[in-house]
């Protein structure tokens, strides 16, 4: 009977403390230091706090209800840490991701654009090649950036969707060091990456916009997540 007890109130704990989870995992993720405050908090400072605390003062049972108050306790930490960090009462998600003001590309460094279709391909292509020449960029840049889309987006709807239909989206971020093209689709799993080295160079004649785009961009990232091909190509 103790033993259920127990579980159920450690259940709750685990139940008020899932949002720190996902907010610690974010701030990791973006090197904020609030990540390291509420894994302490969770899994060290509260603990001895409540546990210990209802424990000495009222038994066993203090002690059970101690892991229920943990769990209020970081819930509550979840809002006025990213409260206290930014200055303001948190109520949006940008209000507790904290990003900087400076995060991410500024507008006029934005290019977007949906292709839905193989016919969208060329015109897409050459909409980012006149961004890049507006941007001041040479011939070379402007020349790779349209080679590189269409290499990639005809491949996609030949290869990688089912009779041709699917849904591609396309980001340009142009700065004046680097530039990044991001293409990403729902089309069949491929990471253009992987086959490039385990394919080159059996044969040439075969997956030659992939061999463009590898031999002749700074870098490039295939990333799957959440059933789509996210593809980073930075010239």
């Amino acid at each position: 009977a103790q033993s259920t007890r127990f579980v159920r109130f450690l259940a709750v704990q685990f139940l008020l403390c899932s949002v720190s989870f996902p907010l610690a995992g974010f701030y990791q993720g973006t090197r904020n230091r609030l990540n390291f405050v509420i894994v302490i908090l969770r899994e060290f400072l509260l603990l001895i706090i409540c546990c210990t605390g209802g424990g000495i003062f009222f038994g066993l049972n203090g002690f059970e209800a101690g892991l229920t108050l943990v769990g209020v306790l970081v819930l509550i930490s979840c809002f006025v840490l990213p409260s206290i960090a930014g200055k303001k009462i948190a109520k949006d998600v940008s209000d507790f991701v904290l990003l900087p003001d400076d995060f991410g590309p500024a507008p006029e460094e934005l290019f977007e654009v949906s292709i839905k279709s193989s016919e969208d391909v060329i015109k897409a292509s050459e909409s980012a090649r006149d961004f890049c020449k507006e941007k001041g960029a040479g011939s070379r840049i402007t020349l790779m950036t349209a080679l590189f889309i269409e290499e990639y987006a005809s491949n996609t709807f030949e290869h990688g969707f089912e009779n041709g239909k699917g849904h591609l989206d396309l980001r340009l971020i142009y700065k004046e060091d680097q530039q990044i093209i991001r293409f990403r689709d729902n089309g069949k799993p491929f990471d253009p990456v992987e086959w490039y080295k385990k394919n080159n160079p059996d044969d040439p004649s075969s997956g030659v916009g992939i061999r463009i785009i590898m031999g002749l961009a700074n870098d490039v990232t295939y990333i799957p997540a959440m059933g789509l091909n996210n593809m980073l190509i930075v010239i």
